[in-house]
């Protein structure tokens, strides 16, 4: 599932069939990405990317400037490589690939945030939110998208059902 930054959400059937065509669940999901809308993560991302991206920019015409002095200094003394154009394409490109590798990528917090405002959101409406957990279970997002690890935008299934285990219900 996937929500864009106009609102859209997206999931596919290989989702529902997972989620063992239980609605329940399935609203659990789509709470979870509308959170992500409403708390302008998306928004907020992207911003972050473009901020990032100028960043980068600066960095590789920097560097690209550094090997453009280098050469100069190179070609005086009668030495000339002819990849250096090359080269300063490569940095220009690494910069570019580091930004869009960036692209839609929410911080664990964000994560942990659409997460408990998707139980909350199914308390309220009167849908137990033990099927928004059950649902982390069965999507498995450790195996699809490494969760947990280091430099994993999710938290892992398992602290992030632990977290929803510790919500106490409204007015207790």
């Amino acid at each position: 599932a996937g929500c864009t930054p106009d609102g859209h959400v997206y999931i596919n059937y290989g989702l529902v069939k997972k989620l063992e065509q239980n609605d329940e669940m399935l609203f659990g999901v789509l709470a979870h990405e509308i959170a992500h809308y409403m708390l302008k993560h998306t928004l907020m991302h992207i911003y972050k990317t473009l901020k990032r991206e100028k960043t980068n920019n600066i960095a590789a015409g920097v560097a690209v400037l550094g090997m453009g002095v280098g050469s100069m200094a190179a070609a005086s003394g009668g030495y000339y490589d002819p990849n250096t154009p090359q080269r300063y394409q490569d940095v220009l490109d690494g910069a570019k690939k580091s930004t869009t590798m960036f692209h839609y990528r929410y911080g664990r917090d964000e994560e942990l945030e659409a997460d408990i405002i998707a139980y909350r959101f199914l308390e309220w409406i009167g849908i137990d939110p033990a099927n928004y957990i059950k649902s982390l279970g069965l999507i498995d997002l450790d195996n699809l998208t490494g969760a947990g690890e280091k430099d994993s935008d999710h938290p892992s299934t398992a602290f992030r059902v632990e977290l929803l285990r510790q919500l106490k219900p409204f007015g207790r």
